[in-house]
């Protein structure tokens, strides 16, 4: 698989996309940007494309699922489109994450001005409280 994940990673989330009347199979991958102090790849697999992100020794655990919690909110938010939570390690596996592909575009006319009202309507949402209900990373 070359620029993939790790076997013991690739295996793990074959898993998480098979049920028991579809096994899938991860068919390639090739490295992309976008970890940050991750590395990522373009999964391809038989039930499509996935945007994977995973962690070495030094990353701690609790960080890829921190991330998947505040995704899952700025989904919940409706303002600004992020990628879907495929999904992610379970707990004592290697951290992994899986989300939806998305394809990069160069937006067009008025993709910043969109942006920029989107991200707003974003911090408009509001709550009782200030904060999130776990510790996350920044």
């Amino acid at each position: 698989m070359g620029a993939g994940p790790p076997d013991r990673i690739r295996r793990a989330v074959e898993r998480a996309l098979s049920d028991p009347t579809r096994p899938v199979g991860v068919t390639g991958a090739r490295a992309v940007g976008g970890g940050c102090i991750s590395p990522t790849a373009r999964l391809e697999t038989d039930a499509g494309s996935y945007f994977l992100k995973w962690g070495g020794p030094d990353l701690p655990p609790e960080l890829l699922g921190a991330e998947a919690r505040g995704l899952q909110e700025l989904a919940d938010a409706g303002e600004v489109r992020v990628p879907a939570v495929v999904a992610r390690s379970a707990s004592g596996d290697p951290p992994w994450l899986l989300l939806e592909w998305l394809e990069p575009g160069s937006g067009g006319p008025g993709a910043w001005r969109r942006l920029g009202a989107e991200l707003a309507a974003l911090h408009r949402h509001g709550d009782d409280r200030f904060g999130a209900d776990a510790d996350n990373f920044i």
